[in-house]
Order: structure tokens, then C-alpha cells, then sequence
């Protein structure tokens, strides 16, 4: 592995703090360090107004990348992140050496009802007519999102998040809105590892395998985990990314 930090960028309507400890970990496990930058709208910038495009949130993270002095970074991203990373890719490669997407998917390989998981659009429902509770859409969002964690203590703990930066309706529908025209024609040649969970059940696997297939990436499947890995399997992303880089 080279000597470059991690950049860390998580998904939909998440912040750096839904990490967890995983940054320390992973800090500590490859000996680097490791830079989680929140999105408009989102953790420490919860008071300013979200963006209507992954482009403009790149932008954004370029500004704080910058800003922290960061030149050349390795990115580790999820969902919405590795969106998010793909355009930063493309507009600036050279600040880039190795990326690691996990469940993420474009608009032009894969249709809307595969994106989101249409099966789930009863507690996508839910999670909007009561977004305005916490406790209620944090629930959600860890049903829908994990398969191995199994101490629901975390839910509590999301929530304890949102009491101290509380997302609105709007930035997550804004983010929504982004990610629904995200567009990925090219990408430079670089190192890109895709993570994918077989079990997702709010991202249909075969979103990323889509990109794989078009931009002959090498991917590794997780058998059991949910859309969130690093939630259900830290250790697991760690393992896959000593082997691969």
C-alpha cells in the first residue's frame, strides 16, 4: 500500500460519524492516516444548504480537501460517496491513486426501481411520513441497511447523532435528486476496487456489477452483509483491501 491518507466518504444522508470507530481502526490496522470530509448539508455542515448535484458536492469536497491541505488522497467511499468520488475522479485524476467503492451505482447503467430497491418501498414510505422522528427513521434505516450488526444499541446511537446535527427533508431529497441523474461515461486508469454486497437490500447487487462489467473492475462479494458493510463487517473491507492493494 502506497503512503497516501484515506479519504473516507460515506453515503445518502449519512456524516463522518456514522464511521464509527472504523477510521481509527483502519488508521491503525495500515499505519496511515485516514480524512472523513461531510457533504452540504450534512454532519458539520448541517447548517448550510445541500446541493442538487454529485458534481457540486466533488466541488465541495475538493474545497475542504484543500482547505486540510490534503494534495493526493486514496478514497474509500460508499454508495452515494463512491458517486461522489467518481466525479472528483474525473474532474482532478491526479489527486487520486487507489479507490475502493462500496454498493454504489449510475444512472446510465442501472434503472431507478434497482438503485432503490423497490421492494422496500413500503419503509422507504414509512421513513419519510415519519422523518421528522428520529428514532422512527433511524430504525428504518438500520433494517433496511444491515444484515450482521445485531446490537440494535446503534440505532440509538444514529439517533444521538441527529440530535447534534440534524439533517432536514430537503437536503436528503436534494441528495436523492443528485444521485437519481448521476451519469458515468468514463473513467481515467486508475486502481479501483468494487465491494459488493450479495445480500444488499436497499442497492440490488447488480447495480455494481454493472460497473464492473462496464468499466472491467475487479470486484469481491460479500455474502451476508447489507448495504452498509462498514457497519455489518468492518474487519472484512480491511481484509479485502490488504489483499487487493
Amino acid at each position: 500500500m502506497n503512503n497516501c491518507p484515506w479519504l473516507f466518504l460515506r453515503g445518502l444522508s449519512r456524516e463522518k460519524m456514522h464511521w464509527g470507530d472504523f477510521p481509527s481502526v483502519f488508521e491503525k490496522k495500515f499505519s496511515t492516516q485516514v480524512e472523513c470530509i461531510d457533504f452540504p448539508g450534512v454532519g458539520e455542515f448541517y447548517q448550510g444548504e445541500g446541493v442538487q448535484s454529485i458534481e457540486a458536492i466533488a466541488d465541495h469536497v475538493f474545497e475542504q480537501m484543500d482547505k486540510r491541505s490534503l494534495k493526493t488522497v486514496n478514497v474509500l467511499a460508499h454508495s452515494l460517496g463512491a458517486m461522489v468520488s467518481s466525479a472528483m475522479l474525473q474532474k482532478e485524476p491526479s489527486r487520486f491513486d487507489q479507490c475502493v467503492w462500496i454498493n454504489t451505482s449510475f444512472a446510465n447503467l442501472s434503472p431507478w426501481y434497482k438503485r432503490m430497491n423497490i421492494k422496500n418501498i413500503s419503509k422507504l414510505t414509512t421513513l419519510f411520513v415519519y422523518f421528522d422522528q428520529p428514532d422512527v427513521r433511524e430504525k428504518i434505516i438500520y433494517e433496511l441497511t444491515t444484515n450482521m450488526h445485531h446490537d440494535r444499541s446503534l440505532i440509538q446511537a444514529w439517533v444521538e447523532i441527529q440530535k447534534e446535527h440534524p439533517i432536514v427533508k430537503k437536503t436528503v431529497f436534494h441528495q436523492l435528486w443528485a444521485a437519481s441523474r448521476y451519469r458515468c461515461e468514463s473513467l481515467p486508469q486508475k486502481n479501483i476496487l468494487l465491494l459488493a454486497s450479495k445480500k444488499d437490500h436497499f442497492v440490488d447487487v447488480s447495480c455494481i456489477e454493472a460497473i464492473a462489467s462496464k468499466f472491467q473492475l475487479p470486484i469481491v462479494f460479500h455474502e451476508e452483509a447489507g448495504h452498509d458493510i462498514p457497519v455489518d463487517d468492518p474487519e472484512w473491507i480491511c481484509k479485502q483491501i490488504a489483499s487487493h492493494f
